[in-house]
């Protein structure tokens, strides 16, 4: 429960989930940074879509949440509340967070194509100092995490080395203690670049996420 009286959204509950895992194993969001090295970061911060209304039209704007390592999940939910009650008036509030991009560098940008747009963004990001002070370190969608159609979401255009995908939660047959019991269910995907995280090491944070998501705890330890 929020000190107000409001529960926290699933969200941002699972955001501080993540959050928490990260933090216990650490190498999950490492970013590429030449051949043979990569950095890992101590402070994590998760990039977020926010859908708002934009010229009448719902569209996924990009929220970045920093130090989620640090914040609560009453920190977390405050934030993405502020982020949906933002206005929009220009390409400038496009992002929703604060940024030095002017409003004719961003005009620029959206009205590139989009086989222009990810390349350029690719290359202003290969630093990863530069991707996480404007990116973050870990992409989180929730673009079907609403409605009643089962199935995973794949993200396929990332400069993360990690992407976590909510997918809708359904009422499904599972094995609860040796019997059949009807549960539900969420569906979720974990993409990694196999470039910075090897497979046993992915595996490891994805077993301790579902683990803590399973308990229903936020605890570090």
């Amino acid at each position: 429960m929020r000190g107000q009286g409001q529960q926290v959204s699933f969200t941002a509950w699972m955001i501080k989930a993540i959050s928490n895992s990260i933090g216990r194993n650490k190498y999950a969001h490492a970013m590429h940074l030449s051949k043979n090295k990569n950095i890992l970061f101590n402070n994590i911060d998760i990039a977020l879509p926010v859908e708002k209304v934009v010229a009448g039209i719902s569209v996924p704007l990009a929220l970045l949440i920093k130090e989620t390592n640090v914040k609560t999940a009453d920190d977390i939910q405050n934030e993405i509340d502020a982020a949906l009650g933002q206005a929009i008036v220009n390409e400038k509030d496009y992002i929703l967070n604060k940024h030095s991009l002017s409003k004719a560098s961003l005009n620029m940008y959206y009205r590139m194509p989009q086989w222009i747009r990810l390349p350029l963004m690719k290359w202003l990001f290969r630093n990863p100092f530069s991707a996480k002070k404007h990116a973050g370190t870990v992409m989180v969608t929730t673009v079907n995490a609403t409605g009643s159609s089962a199935g995973w979401i794949l993200p396929t255009r990332t400069m993360h080395s990690i992407a976590i995908s909510f997918g809708a939660i359904t009422k499904k047959p599972w094995v609860v203690n040796g019997e059949v019991a009807i549960r539900d269910i969420l569906h979720l995907t974990v993409t990694f670049d196999h470039d910075v995280i090897d497979g046993v090491p992915a595996r490891r944070f994805v077993q301790d996420l579902i683990t803590h998501i399973e308990k229903g705890i936020l605890s570090d330890n």
